[in-house]
């Protein structure tokens, strides 16, 4: 495994240089505190969302698109066929107070899919007490019809539906020897012939393999991982971000084989900001991750990186030519 330098205007990642771009959605003195994800649809649009999570925001090319928002976060993100945006909802968003600290109503979970007009056209339920964080489909849904879903901050289960919102399965995890603390990012593996899900396990440091009918498969990373929460494909590697402030790379024999950043020491009272005469902040540090959140990789080779911090941050990584 390569070392991890920080992240600056340039950057050295699995033997490829990348320069540092910010994609600026949201007005510098954005109070909301971001924590939202990213996907890449078919026409290579760029699907996430604003800091308030009001609205989900398209980009493409310099076009800025904003779609109302019926949630309360647009947590994990996928994009099917028909340009339809499906969205984890763990339905909680932390509200600044005036003293500074940040509150949230916790209220009942949802995956919702979106229309480019802000009309919902489909609607998963889980049980009372799911908050789902991520929502993976199948080649934009044209492989296989079904919609796999990560509950990470409810009841630590992997979900299968149909897109009518029939459960097909869930699991616990309990066949892995373990049950799943905190399946915070789930994935759709379609770089062998036989595709696989994939799953961070986040508070159990590890990717747990899995069937597309929920088998157990395998696991790894938990020697080179802390913190997976977010996951993407970039041709035969795959990409992890790290909450604690890096993304490793994974190549196909599951071994890490680079990583940008370098693992953050955790303040509890203010992390992943700043503490600043007794109120949280947003940190004013440029150019090394803090909290690498949503990951997703464009057809063109970039890496997007959404950030969980106040204000909100998204970072897009171009791999440069060689000299």
């Amino acid at each position: 495994m390569t070392p991890s330098p920080a992240l600056g205007v340039q950057t050295v990642f699995d033997r490829t240089e990348y320069r540092q771009e910010p994609v600026i959605i949201d007005e510098p003195g954005e109070t909301a505190w971001a924590h939202h994800g990213v996907a890449i649809a078919p026409d290579g649009a760029i699907h996430t969302a604003d800091a308030s999570a009001r609205h989900l925001v398209i980009l493409r090319g310099e076009t800025v698109e904003r779609v109302p928002f019926p949630g309360t976060e647009l947590h994990g993100l996928a994009v099917d066929h028909h340009g339809e945006t499906w969205v984890a909802d763990p339905g909680h968003k932390a509200e600044r107070t005036a003293e500074g600290t940040y509150e949230g109503e916790r209220l009942r979970g949802r995956v919702l899919r979106l229309r480019a007009d802000g009309v919902v056209t489909a609607e998963l339920l889980g049980s009372e007490t799911w908050r789902p964080c991520d929502v993976a489909l199948s080649d934009f849904g044209t492989r296989d019809d079904r919609v796999w879903v990560a509950d990470g901050y409810g009841d630590s289960i992997v979900y299968a539906f149909d897109v009518d919102g029939t459960l097909l399965w869930k699991t616990d995890g309990e066949q892995t020897g373990k049950r799943f603390r905190q399946p915070h990012a789930i994935i759709v593996d379609s770089r062998s012939t036989t595709p696989t899900l994939l799953v961070a396990d986040r508070a159990n440091q590890r990717i747990v393999r899995l069937t597309l009918d929920g088998d157990f498969l395998g696991e790894f990373g938990r020697s080179a991982l802390t913190s997976p929460s977010g996951f993407a494909l970039d041709g035969d590697r795959l990409l992890v971000t790290e909450l604690d402030g890096r993304i490793v790379a994974f190549g196909p024999d599951d071994e890490a084989i680079g990583s940008i950043g370098t693992p953050l020491r955790r303040t509890p009272e203010a992390w992943p900001n700043v503490l600043r005469d007794g109120a949280i902040e947003r940190p004013r540090s440029v150019g090394v991750f803090r909290a690498p959140h949503g990951i997703a990789v464009t057809g063109e080779g970039d890496i997007i990186v959404t950030e969980w911090l106040i204000g909100g941050r998204i970072t897009r990584l171009v791999p440069q030519p060689p000299a």
